[in-house]
């Protein structure tokens, strides 16, 4: 068993012991620098935790010194194209995408509701319609 299937392995009997996944966290980078910067200042991108570029359409991994999952979003926040394990010094793009979501290697095979854990952190106040009684006042 390589690295990251041993990783792989600690981290589904850690959820499967813990009944569910911890949330995702998403760390946003919208300006220019820290677009520019993006993982670069990571030494690696902790599990359950992720970076959001917007706006962007293309991610490279040069001078990385471990690969990542890509998911590129498309303007309302909803997968378009998703790339699992870019190895360093590669490079991604998708025209149709807004922007891009970058998440530890493997993240996205492992856990297959990312679309879901992503949408939750982009946007926090969309919740299930919920119906109310309707007051009598």
């Amino acid at each position: 068993m390589d690295l990251l299937q041993t990783a792989a392995a600690t981290r589904r009997v850690h959820d499967q012991v813990h009944n569910a996944a911890p949330p995702l966290i998403l760390r946003k980078a919208d300006g220019f620098w820290a677009r520019l910067r993006g993982l670069h200042a990571l030494p690696c991108l902790p599990w359950h935790t992720g970076l959001h570029l917007s706006p962007c359409r293309a991610i490279h991994t040069f001078g990385m010194a471990y690969a990542i999952d890509v998911v590129f979003l498309n303007g309302c926040g909803k997968p378009v194209k998703q790339i699992g394990t870019v190895m360093p010094n590669r490079v991604a793009f998708c025209l149709r995408a807004a922007s891009v979501v970058e998440l530890p290697a493997g993240y996205c095979l492992e856990y297959p509701g990312y679309a879901s854990a992503i949408e939750r952190c982009l946007h926090p106040c969309r919740c299930p319609h919920r119906h109310r009684p309707r007051s009598n006042n």
